[in-house]
């Protein structure tokens, strides 16, 4: 018994060592992941110069933060998300875009992108405004909104030449299609709306909340009950589901792709009205 007393110190001692090195692991893999986007750049030269743009905005994001730790953790990730989103802007930045709106903006990231590509006009919505970085409201003449696209009326009257949703249809706490067809009032005619979310196929089903999709509620504006918000992963989707979706919405997909995520896919569109269009 005095022996196993004499290695309990010991045990203890590797078991916390073992917990850092597994936190150490984690990290590195991030990192070998991004060193491993960043060498297929090098591999095709065409993309190099969308990476730099991306990379400058969110080092300013970061520099001007008042919370750069988190920023940075995000900053890591986030392009894994929505890539194919970003090269698709970049390759078509000859076209005109004046107005730009970005609903769940968080930190902002593609929003200073487009202003840096396109030299838009940028409007900003978010249920939080601790994430965005306000410094962009004056140096740029950004414009920000504390709004629920779901449940409350567009704050803005402007028509928009682009939308962009990353990562936020997974947190609907309503059916897509009464949502979509509000966004899609705030379109011009030739408008595209960006949209990334997890791919169901690597994330797998979300059923914390729902069994089924359809058994989340319809948002309703006349409707006087409030419901309490799920700041969570709602429903996860998969590319049939959205593209019906998609479809009863009365939008057309021009552009599709998968992101590869941090070791789960994640759905990039490009969608518009209409079906010829000058970015397909």
């Amino acid at each position: 018994m005095k022996k196993i007393l004499l290695f309990l110190p010991f045990v203890s001692y590797l078991v916390k060592d073992r917990n850092r090195l597994l936190a150490e692991r984690d990290i590195l893999k991030l990192e070998i992941s991004r060193l491993d986007h960043r060498i297929s750049l090098r591999q095709k030269p065409g993309l190099k110069k969308w990476q730099k743009i991306i990379n400058v905005c969110q080092q300013e994001i970061r520099n001007n933060h008042p919370h750069p730790v988190l920023a940075k953790k995000y900053h890591l990730r986030e392009i894994f998300y929505w890539q194919n989103l970003i090269r698709w802007l970049y390759h078509f930045r000859y076209l005109k875009i004046k107005n730009c709106l970005e609903i769940g903006c968080g930190y902002g990231t593609i929003s200073l992108f487009c202003h840096r590509l396109f030299d838009c006009r940028n409007y900003c919505t978010d249920i939080y405004s601790k994430y965005f970085p306000h410094f962009l409201v004056p140096k740029y003449q950004f414009h920000f909104k504390i709004h629920n696209i779901e449940t409350d009326q567009s704050p803005f009257r402007q028509k928009f030449d682009l939308i962009i949703l990353t990562e936020v249809i997974e947190h609907f706490n309503f059916t897509l299609v009464p949502t979509l067809q509000k966004i899609i009032k705030n379109l011009s005619p030739r408008g595209i709306i960006l949209v990334s979310t997890p791919d169901r196929r690597s994330w797998g089903f979300q059923k914390k909340y729902y069994r089924h999709y359809y058994q989340l509620p319809s948002s309703n504006l006349k409707s006087k009950t409030k419901r309490q918000l799920i700041d969570d992963h709602v429903w996860h989707f998969d590319l049939p589901q959205l593209k019906k979706i998609f479809q009863e919405s009365g939008l057309k997909i021009i552009k599709f792709k998968r992101s590869p995520g941090i070791g789960k896919k994640h759905l990039n569109f490009i969608l518009s009205l209409q079906k010829q269009h000058g970015w397909s």
